[in-house]
């Protein structure tokens, strides 16, 4: 029995060894200092001891994006063994100093895992850098701020530092000034935003000492679009008609469709005037591009034409209403002075005028009273005399009167007895134009005796 005892114990012992030895095992393998803004690689070996498995890799340490792992797992035979290649990028900025990381290698089937912590010397390429940048957005509208410091990582003093930024046609310069070694100062800048299309943009950072560069980055960011189109409707209502102005501006950052509707009004007396829209019932709509910053108006005209067809209609027969009262032209006057003396004649004249087309049948009428007498003298058409109880009347048969065509008729008078003061008859005419029968009046002519002379001597205007 202390036999069997003593054999297990033994047979306990040889087996332990093998199972405490772990089923794989890593390799590290790093270089002794890694360049800021350039890519080294760290070396990761994993050796499978144990039966077919697949392993995980996973990297922990800050900042976390430095190190990335050429896969995330990997399937290994048994007795196999792999190289992975573990990317180590710095950025330009990254501060000169160590850096902990650690890489953990787990065993699917076993869930065993191994650690190894890895101490990262990471040394700047350059003596002057810009640390700490950051933007206050990645997806801007307004503005876009961008802040930081800039650094001597280096082993000299810098004097007369600048940072220059640059935006598209935005620049600007931050004087720095002396820059002590493992030293740093603070900038920031702000840049507008309002006339920038919606995309990706860099911002460019340059420092210069002694006007000479010793360092640029650049940092992007994005402008989100914004759509926005402010509508406003003006309209005026007269007898007229409707008056409508449409207006759109559009205050987004990018090209946009503007969209424009309207009521219309489709009674018979309305007449639409204006741009070419879509008609759907009582709506008419538009649509167009619009740019950023642009404004677009639309104007049309709701007629009522009805209205303009009464005004033209009344313009027409004021017109010829006008023409037909003042086409015809007569006026009667005396030669010399309006005095009636005995014995002596006066030359009377009676002028005929025709201000538009040609009229027909155009027949000057007048009147001597009983007072005075004719002479048989005539210097221009004799007329046709009939005497009557209160007088003799004389008629000229004209005929055709041309367009402006212009008539003088002539007779003399002389008074049979002294008279004080008379008007002597208004003379008329009548013509035919367009079958329509004008009769005018010309005026009348007062005459005086030498003892009843006025101051001033009228002549009376027939209507």
């Amino acid at each position: 029995m202390k036999k069997l005892v003593f054999l297990s114990i033994l047979a306990l012992m040889l087996i332990s060894p093998v199972c405490l030895a772990s089923n794989f095992t890593i390799g590290v393998t790093k270089s002794s200092q890694y360049l800021a803004g350039r890519t080294g690689v760290i070396d990761l070996t994993i050796t499978n001891n144990g039966p077919k498995d697949i392993f995980s890799i996973s990297i922990l340490g800050t900042p976390s994006g430095w190190l990335t792992s050429e896969y995330s797992g990997i399937e290994l035979d048994k007795n196999e063994t792999k190289k992975i290649n573990i990317y180590v990028t710095p950025p330009k900025d990254a501060s000169p100093k160590l850096y902990e990381y650690f890489i953990t290698v787990r065993s699917t089937n076993t869930n065993e895992k191994i650690e190894k912590q890895l101490i990262l010397n990471i040394q700047q390429n350059a003596s002057i850098i810009i640390s700490d940048v950051s933007l206050n957005c990645t997806s801007c509208i307004d503005n876009v701020k961008i802040s930081g410091f800039v650094e001597n990582s280096g082993t000299v003093d810098f004097s007369n530092v600048d940072l220059k930024l640059s935006l598209e046609d935005q620049e600007t310069t931050i004087p720095i000034g002396e820059l002590l070694v493992k030293t740093k100062k603070y900038f920031e800048n702000v840049f507008l935003l309002d006339n920038y299309r919606p995309g990706s943009y860099n911002i460019k950072l340059e420092v210069l000492s002694n006007n000479k560069l010793v360092y640029n980055d650049v940092k992007q960011f994005n402008i989100q679009t914004i759509k926005n189109i402010a509508y406003s409707n003006k309209s005026s209502k007269t007898i007229f008609g409707k008056f409508v102005t449409l207006k759109a501006i559009n205050k987004g950052n990018d090209i946009d469709t503007a969209v424009f509707e309207s009521s219309l009004d489709k009674s018979w007396y309305v007449f639409y005037a204006g741009p070419k829209g879509e008609v759907t019932n009582n709506k008419i709509s538009w649509k167009t591009d619009i740019d950023a910053g642009e404004t677009i108006e639309i104007k049309y005209s709701e007629i009522y034409w009805p209205t303009y067809i009464i005004i033209i209609s009344a313009v027409l027969i004021g017109l010829f209403l006008y023409l037909t009262f003042t086409s015809l032209a007569i006026r009667k006057s005396i030669a010399g002075r309006n005095i009636v003396e005995k014995d002596k004649s006066m030359s009377v004249s009676i002028t005929v005028k025709n201000r538009i087309r040609e009229m027909t049948n155009v027949v000057v009428k007048d009147f001597i009273p009983k007072e005075f007498e004719i002479l048989g003298k005539f210097e221009t058409i004799k007329p046709i005399l009939r005497k009557t109880s209160n007088g003799i009347e004389l008629t000229w048969k004209l005929g055709r009167l041309k367009s402006y065509e212009q008539r003088i008729l002539h007779y003399k008078i002389k008074p049979k007895k002294l008279i004080k003061k008379m008007n002597l008859p208004s003379a008329t005419v009548t013509a035919k134009y367009f079958n329509k029968t004008i009769i005018k009046k010309s005026n009348r002519v007062a005459v005086y005796s030498k003892k009843n002379i006025p101051s001033t001597l009228a002549v009376e205007i027939s209507e």
